[in-house]
């Protein structure tokens, strides 16, 4: 609890100090590293070429705590987040009993789903992490606090010129209906800070390993028609980016299609929302 005490001119220096030993530092890092709701979600970019499958509400949710810290601070391991139930319903335009359940229900998805990594730690490695490590549910308070997985932190938080990162904004991505919009719009997002415009030619069975697509997605024209196409054009109807879809010269291999190209154009600038790299 924060407290206010009068300091007058009388003060010694060493009364100062034991009045406030402990004090400042501890509410310094809690008011920075819970920085409120700002709009965006940082995260690496190895978490955004990582491989999981996350449902949209899943993807709402997490994403919507990410908004909530600030990422350019250490974020020790142990250390509780409380989720507010009521801003997360305002932001969904939702009852706050139908986000309480929610919010529960889908944590408890979340709770048993995965990322992956390749390369985290050395050749040829794959390291596989839940995303969470304690939740607590407190009907009485209507409290509910989740702990990240220690081996997470790192993509989440002290975020800057040593870490490659991404921001993801919330007005364009938590409007997204689709678990593939979503992804392709964090692979887009990866290029923006250079300029709203660009193209990614990524492979095909990369593409099915970091959004874990079915055998039976991976042939180009199923791909194109079931994934691909529909997520382009929601992206395109929500005016977050103009998307085509090509195929890249060195994208066949014996005719068969391996790689695929995104020639994109944002709608806005980064700095239109007054963020910067």
């Amino acid at each position: 609890m924060m407290r206010f005490i009068d300091i007058d001119e009388n003060w010694s220096v060493d009364r100062i100090e034991q009045e406030f030993s402990g004090q400042l530092e501890v509410i310094t890092k809690e008011e920075e590293l819970r920085s409120g709701y700002n709009g965006h979600a940082s995260v690496s970019n190895e978490v955004l070429s990582a491989s999981f499958d996350l449902e949209v509400g899943e993807r709402k949710l997490l994403y919507y705590t990410l908004s909530r810290l600030n990422s350019s601070l250490e974020l020790e391991p142990n250390v509780e987040f409380d989720i507010d139930v009521k801003e997360y319903a305002a932001l969904l335009g939702i009852p706050y009993k139908t986000a309480w359940a929610s919010i529960k229900r889908t944590m408890d998805t979340i709770f048993k789903k995965y990322i992956t990594f390749k390369e985290l730690n050395g050749k040829n490695s794959v390291t596989k992490m839940p995303w969470l490590k304690v939740i607590t549910y407190n009907e009485t308070t209507g409290k509910i606090s989740i702990v990240w997985n220690d081996s997470l932190l790192p993509h989440i938080s002290k975020l800057g010129k040593d870490k490659l990162f991404t921001r993801l904004v919330n007005k364009e991505s938590l409007s997204l209906k689709s678990k593939y919009s979503a992804r392709l719009y964090e692979l887009l997002s990866q290029q923006r800070w250079k300029s709203k415009e660009g193209t990614v030619v990524i492979a095909i069975d990369e593409l099915a390993f970091r959004w874990q697509l079915p055998e039976s997605r991976t042939s180009f024209p199923v791909l194109k028609q079931k994934v691909l196409q529909p997520a382009i054009e929601e992206l395109k109807n929500k005016k977050v980016v103009d998307i085509k879809l090509k195929i890249p010269n060195c994208g066949k291999l014996n005719k068969k299609v391996i790689k695929v190209e995104f020639e994109f154009a944002f709608e806005t600038f980064m700095s239109e929302y007054g963020l910067s790299k």
